[in-house]
């Protein structure tokens, strides 16, 4: 059997090699992974709804409300 070549196949046994090969290497690789993914999500949607609702948020409204005060 030919063994296959090529690009995708080089970063499968490459990311296979780093991240799969022990189990103790997976494992930690999942925790890590999960911290990241939930960090990005808290800040994307963070992002998101920020940007959805400028104006309307009580830290812009805190601004007009002590500019009034004065």
């Amino acid at each position: 059997m030919a063994r296959r070549t090529g690009f995708s196949v080089g970063l499968r046994e490459t990311l296979y090699n780093l991240t799969m090969r022990r189990n103790s290497v997976y494992v930690t690789f999942l925790v890590i992974g999960g911290f990241a993914a939930t960090k990005f999500m808290g800040v994307a949607s963070d992002y998101v709804w920020e940007t959805y609702n400028k104006g309307k948020l009580f830290k812009d409204l805190e601004k007009s409300l002590a500019a009034k005060e004065e």
